[in-house]
């Protein structure tokens, strides 16, 4: 069904410009060379996976029960079954349903949600990659394979629940927006990533023995947690919020004024420290310092304050 909006043209103006109509639930064009055009709005009609044709494909149109391949205007529901997508595809907003798991099955496919991602206990599996430019909100289990990448331009939410879980292994959960994992358990492997780009997050549960944990916004707050490694990157100040602890090793990048600011907090560090800024660690404030605790490697373009190692000062610089 469609719905039309009658917009009369007075004749003003450049005789080539054009409108143009949307909302959640479809979208329409109008071109004004013409007085008394109207404007056809062509609803986004939900598409629900029934995988007819049995061949994984989110491009078979027989696989949608509107028959349809979906596009960057379809909102897509994946309702309880399995759904391993072995091709990649578009869709505006996607759901999934309780009792569903959607599972992108190839490392080299890329599903494209332009809208939002919704998972209502079930269970997304990502071997490919998730791309998202909306938001992503989900109340049960998300697993990242080596070498699968969930990336979200909006706000993620990982609501807290009995058998809520992110886990990584191997793979990326690539958060541009803030980040929220508020009493979820984060598992990782050693070669496990989460990167936070925004300015408001919380980890959660994390694995405080495997996995990089990388801030790589402009202006950001560094949280008070447990870390395996901890990567600083992107020009800009990340502000810590309370001590630092680091299990493996901490590296600042060398790109200018890229820094972490230690404000009047400790660092405590097992592994290697590495700055690749002059000045990309500040720990200027009298009342922080930085603690080694093993045989750490020490790489420096040059930070300021104090760094204390079996009760000695060392000026590093």
């Amino acid at each position: 069904r469609q719905r039309q909006m009658c917009i009369r043209d007075r004749g003003e103006g450049d005789a080539s410009s054009s409108l143009s109509a949307s909302d959640d639930f479809g979208s329409g064009t109008y071109d004004n060379r013409r007085p008394n055009i109207k404007i056809t709005y062509l609803p986004n009609v939900p598409s629900t996976w029934v995988g007819s044709a049995n061949d994984n494909n989110w491009n078979t149109a027989g696989n949608w029960d509107a028959n349809a391949t979906p596009t960057s205007n379809s909102n897509c529901i994946i309702p309880s079954g399995t759904c391993n997508i072995q091709t990649g595809g578009d869709c505006a907003n996607l759901t999934v349903e309780a009792g569903a798991e959607f599972v992108i099955g190839d490392p080299g496919v890329t599903i494209n949600v332009t809208g939002n991602y919704s998972d209502e206990s079930g269970l997304t599996n990502v071997m490919g990659k998730l791309d998202i430019t909306g938001t992503f909100d989900c109340t049960s289990g998300i697993t990242i394979p080596g070498g699968g990448e969930i990336e979200v331009d909006g706000v993620s939410t990982i609501a807290t629940g009995f058998g809520q879980f992110l886990e990584i292994g191997g793979g990326t959960f690539d958060a541009n927006g803030n980040f929220n994992a508020t009493g979820t358990t984060i598992h990782m492997d050693a070669s496990s990533n989460i990167e936070l780009a925004g300015t408001t997050n919380i980890l959660g549960l994390l694995d405080e023995t495997e996995g990089t944990v990388t801030y790589n916004g402009i202006t950001q707050d560094v949280l008070a947690d447990t870390y395996n490694n901890l990567v600083i990157k992107t020009s800009g100040t990340k502000t810590a919020q309370g001590n630092l602890n680091v299990g493996g090793n901490l590296t600042t990048e060398a790109a200018a004024s890229c820094i972490l600011d230690l404000s009047i907090y400790d660092l405590f560090i097992t592994g290697n420290l590495t700055v690749g800024y002059r000045g990309g660690l500040d720990a200027s404030d009298a009342a922080c310092a930085v603690t080694f605790d093993g045989n750490s490697a020490v790489t420096h373009a040059g930070s300021y304050g104090s760094v204390l190692s079996s009760g000695q000062n060392l000026l590093t610089e």
